[in-house]
């Protein structure tokens, strides 16, 4: 039996269990939710185990002694710990949280325990396309979207870029090519979101493995971390999210 595809998903709500539904059948799908109620944990309520109740040592020990999907209760702390052990083909967040972000802060935290971070500051955006929606809930956070933000996109939407068939809307630069164009700096890091089917993406392992070892080059190098700060964002064709965190600490 050839061993299947390792996938690792964050949130095990209506899309959650949609992953489950459409490729469980391929690769083997470990899902993480704080909720035990949640959709995707009565699909597999045979793999259910609260971590408080089992160290993650036992956890990675299960999962690796199957091929079959299966679902733990826990957090972005656990979802952490797991990637790092196995290393998964994709990480799907499918949470209403900037999962990398937070994936980032958790790592510079490990990576240099004496840093400390709080949220930082987003410059506007000189110029943009009018067709490209852009809004800010606070200084620290941006969201990109050719929706309007009172339109929502058909949860099988397949997000070809060029034009919105749904909308009746050009789109005439990916949000992912308009961030990486409009934020050209060794500070800011983009990670991709790659459609693996209608309406759902994920993060794939390489590009993790990307930003951490250039996080550990950019650290590195640093000689002061007070204010310095670093823009993480998430992307796709259509969408995305643009946060800043702000380091402190003291001198190297």
């Amino acid at each position: 039996m050839d061993t299947k595809e390792l996938w690792l998903v964050f949130g095990g709500g209506k899309f959650g269990a949609k992953i489950l539904k459409t490729f469980q059948s391929t690769a083997q799908i470990i899902i993480i939710d704080q909720d035990p109620q949640c959709e995707a944990a009565h699909q597999l309520s045979k793999g259910q185990i609260n971590p408080s109740n089992q160290d993650t040592e036992s956890i990675l020990k299960l999962i690796k002694s199957t091929q079959k999907s299966l679902f733990f209760v826990g957090g972005l702390p656990l979802v952490v710990s797991l990637w790092k052990a196995l290393h998964p083909i994709y990480l799907i967040p499918m949470v209403p949280l900037h999962v990398m972000k937070e994936f980032g802060q958790i790592m510079i935290h490990e990576l240099y325990p004496e840093i400390s971070v709080r949220s930082g500051i987003i410059s506007a955006f000189i110029d943009h396309p009018t067709e490209l929606n852009i809004m800010s809930p606070d200084d620290h956070t941006k969201y990109l979207s050719y929706a309007k933000f009172d339109e929502t996109c058909p949860d099988n939407c397949l997000g070809k870029p060029g034009y919105c068939h749904y909308h009746k809307r050009n789109k005439p630069i990916t949000v992912t090519e308009f961030v990486r164009e409009n934020l050209r700096s060794q500070n800011h890091f983009n990670f991709e979101s790659i459609q693996l089917a209608a309406g759902i993406g994920g993060i794939p392992k390489e590009q993790i493995h990307h930003f951490l070892s250039h996080l550990k080059v950019l650290l590195g190098n640093f000689t002061n971390y007070d204010s310095r700060t670093i823009l993480i964002s998430t992307t796709c064709n259509c969408h995305g999210v643009i946060s800043a965190i702000q380091l402190n600490g003291k001198n190297k």
